[in-house]
């Protein structure tokens, strides 16, 4: 390799090795035709290639360079411009040397997947074709996915994270997915996954390049140039499914890339984009409340908010609170019941009444609906009985 790598970088290093390994070897996902994986030593070779670019783009470069020269060389020999040596021979020397190689690579992957085994627990066997992660592990999975994610994402949190890998049916896949994103951040790599838009029952096939990955508005969001609208945008991540795991074939084909990506600066995007927010635009509550509710109140909602006004007489109290969430705002009114008004603004105050007229509605109609309960077999007419 190019250089030593520290204690975190073998633990990312086993993370691929065992994540990628088991979508593309164990799962057989792959599909590159030009350099299928049909044993373990193509997949040993495959990351060694994967690795060797990600740590030196420009030594891999040079070795390719030289490789491409060797062949042209063997060529020669072949249709007998240069034979010094019988092909036989060559042929056992050369076997030998790519065994020897193989078990190298061998060895430094098994290091890795060693420490992964350290610091999370789980493990793969690519002979035996088990691995120790199962769907059920959500804590290892919610762990081993933070850790990528730390290891390149502007900003993350717990909370986010968790959120996301609820709405992702395959668990295992998403923290395969960061590994992913990582290598087509990096080498400005397309990706392609299926995305559901807010309040939309369908999902749009997306193919996009990742530029990076970011808290906004409180959510882990990928930001990409989409190639359907020819801008940067913002995806939640909580509703990207269906990925394809497998960018070998973009990668092996980085240095014929004529794509042109428009430059891209993550501060000034976050700042003055407005495809880098998800929620709708913030909006000033008055909320008028009982003051024996205030204090719990003050200490409960976690949304910037201030008292604006006390009246001693009806021991009540006005508050203003910023926030893009209608919903939070309409729930915390349901839970307060009439200890809690709406006061402004006007629009969302008429929504808010609108909503209500609406549920009143709805439960009337389903106790309408309701059947009524029938009489009991048992109890007949009373015509017709003994006196």
């Amino acid at each position: 390799m190019a250089k030593n790598l520290t204690k975190e970088e073998q633990i990312q290093k086993g993370l691929e090795v065992l994540l990628l390994g088991r979508e593309w070897y164990l799962k057989g996902r792959t599909k590159n035709q030009l350099d299928p994986i049909n044993k373990v030593r193509d997949l040993y070779l495959r990351f060694d290639e994967i690795h060797k670019m990600d740590l030196d783009p420009e030594a891999w470069q040079r070795d390719l360079l030289e490789f491409e020269k060797g062949v042209e060389y063997e060529y020669e020999e072949e249709y007998g411009y240069k034979k010094e040596i019988e092909a036989e021979r060559e042929l056992e020397k050369e076997t030998k040397k790519e065994t020897t190689y193989q078990e190298k690579i061998r060895k430094r992957l098994q290091n890795y997947l060693d420490e992964v085994k350290t610091q999370f627990g789980v493990t793969i066997n690519f002979q035996s074709k088990q691995c120790s992660l199962k769907e059920s592990d959500l804590l290892t999975i919610f762990s081993i996915s933070s850790s990528i994610l730390k290891s390149y994402a502007h900003l993350t949190s717990d909370d986010a994270l968790q959120l996301v890998l609820r709405n992702w049916k395959d668990k295992i896949a998403f923290p395969t997915f960061l590994i992913v994103v990582r290598y087509a951040i990096k080498f400005k790599l397309p990706i392609v996954f299926q995305y559901n838009k807010v309040m939309w029952f369908r999902q749009e096939p997306r193919r996009v390049y990742p530029r990076a990955i970011t808290l906004m508005d409180g959510k882990l969001g990928l930001i990409s140039y989409d190639t359907k609208d020819k801008q940067t945008k913002s995806f939640i991540l909580s509703r990207i499914q269906n990925p394809e795991l497998d960018f070998y074939p973009e990668l092996s084909s980085y240095l014929n890339n004529e794509m042109e990506l428009p430059n891209f600066d993550l501060i000034d995007y976050l700042n003055n984009n407005p495809n880098a927010k998800f929620q709708k635009k913030e909006v000033t509550y008055t909320i008028w409340m009982t003051k024996n509710n205030l204090d719990y109140f003050l200490h409960s909602i976690n949304l910037p908010c201030k008292v604006i006004e006390e009246d001693k007489k009806t021991n009540s109290a006005l508050v203003e609170i910023k926030t893009y969430n209608e919903y939070l705002i309409f729930d915390m009114l349901f839970n307060y019941q009439r200890y809690a008004k709406l006061i402004g603004p006007k629009e969302a105050v008429s929504a808010f009444r609108a909503k209500l007229h609406d549920l009143t509605q709805f439960y009337a109609e389903t106790k309408a609906k309701q059947p009524t309960k029938k009489d009991s077999p048992t109890k007949g007419s009373q015509k017709g009985k003994r006196k």
